[in-house]
């Protein structure tokens, strides 16, 4: 039996190759399992979205017969790998940095102001602020008091504007100092103007011969009517806008003074002196000069902040007490002290 088995397998042709066509079924059968499988881990693994499962090979396989069966190679198509969103990784480009946007600057709609600081000329760079104590002896000036009082004025700012490191300089530092009997500082002319002109001029050369960076005038008010009363920061037009601007300042700085003993005056402005009507015309202590009454030569101080304050009538009886007290020029003085820092952004 045995014998006839095996010459029947090996003689019958048929059933060879049925075994054969098996076998190969087979084969490709078991290569299709492993590309699904292959094809399901692959999935999430690759960071690359183009890259395709690996080709697979399958193992030689011997048949029924001893003889070997090629191996199969079986590629994937291209198309059967869907794309994939690209993922991110460590070695992806970075994302360029934007450059700042410019800050869009606003072009000016109007010229600027002027700076109200002028250069300050003098020892140090420090600012030489020239006080003017109005009249003297030989004048008087209100109720003949007035030079006393300027003076006394003058003497208290000084120590307090020295103190806080300003240079300042007095055009009458004493009781006995005449101006108006030095030669060097009359105009031309004194002998065909009238006396208060000469005597402003005179005061004006002082404090340009100090080289007055800044310049208060120091004076108070008179009248025949004794309910006047109030306060009034002159300045000069010819001399520069600055002096309109300063003479505020010092408006502003001597009602808080005054307010700090207890005394608000009925009113406090500022005026362009040409309003006093005098005469001749403009002030010449601040600075205005004249060949003939009314006849403009020019303005001496230009550029310089000059002022010519009058806080207070010597004539009227509250004010005039408020003078009789050294309170009121301690509070004077802190008040002008306040303008010329207040002036210098101190």
């Amino acid at each position: 039996m045995r014998g006839i088995w095996v010459r029947n397998v090996a003689t019958t042709p048929t059933r060879r190759a049925g075994t054969k066509s098996l076998l190969r079924a087979l084969i490709v059968l078991l290569g299709a399992m492993v590309l699904l499988a292959s094809c399901a881990r692959g999935g999430g693994e690759s960071t690359d979205p183009t890259a395709l499962p690996a080709t697979v090979t399958t193992t030689p396989t011997p048949t029924a017969h001893g003889a070997t069966q090629p191996a199969v190679t079986i590629r994937p198509s291209p198309t059967r790998a869907p794309p994939r969103s690209p993922i991110a990784t460590a070695t992806s480009a970075p994302t360029p940095t934007l450059a700042p946007t410019p800050t869009a600057t606003s072009e000016p709609t109007h010229a600027p102001e002027p700076t109200a600081t002028p250069s300050p000329t003098s020892t140090g760079g420090r600012p030489v602020i020239v006080l003017d104590a109005g009249h003297d002896p030989s004048t008087g000036g209100a109720l003949g008091v007035e030079h006393v009082d300027t003076l006394r004025t003058a003497l208290a700012t000084r120590d307090v504007l020295e103190a806080a490191g300003y240079d300042v300089r007095l055009t009458r530092p004493d009781a006995e100092t005449v101006l108006l009997d030095r030669a060097d500082l009359r105009p031309w002319n004194a002998d065909t103007m009238e006396l208060g002109y000469v005597q402003g001029y005179v005061h004006a050369s002082a404090a340009i011969a100090l080289d007055a960076d800044l310049l208060i005038s120091l004076h108070y008010n008179g009248s025949s009517d004794p309910a006047a009363a109030g306060m009034t920061i002159y300045y000069c037009d010819a001399g520069g806008e600055q002096n309109a601007q300063f003479a505020v300042v010092v408006r502003d700085a001597l009602v808080d003074a005054l307010a700090s003993v207890g005394y608000e005056p009925p009113y406090a402005v500022t005026a362009e002196d040409g309003t006093i009507g005098k005469a001749y015309g403009h002030l010449a202590t601040l600075g205005n000069a004249y060949d003939a009454p009314f006849v403009f030569a020019g303005n001496r101080l230009v550029g310089v902040p000059a002022v010519l304050t009058e806080p207070l009538f010597e004539t009227n009886p509250d004010e005039r007490a408020l003078l009789n007290d050294q309170s009121t020029y301690d509070a004077l003085a802190r008040g002008y002290l306040a303008a010329v820092n207040a002036w210098f952004g101190r």
